[in-house]
């Protein structure tokens, strides 16, 4: 898998080529962990959770 238009597949990637074709794939992953996966247990995805729990947590009580 190649991340740019002039890069052949039958190329073989220098050392630069290979560290970035693994810091794209690591980035795509963490997005994927963070932001697009469900949790199993709550059923949203950990980013919405944190959301959440800090717009609880900054909620101020309305006056009675």
């Amino acid at each position: 898998m190649t991340s740019w238009p002039d890069a052949r597949a039958d190329e073989p990637l220098d050392a630069a080529g290979a560290r970035l074709e693994v810091e794209f794939a690591t980035a795509a992953w963490v997005t994927r962990w963070n932001h697009d996966r469900l949790h199993t247990s709550i059923g949203t995805s950990p980013d919405e959770h944190e959301n959440e729990h800090y717009a609880a947590l900054n909620h101020s009580p309305e006056p009675a």
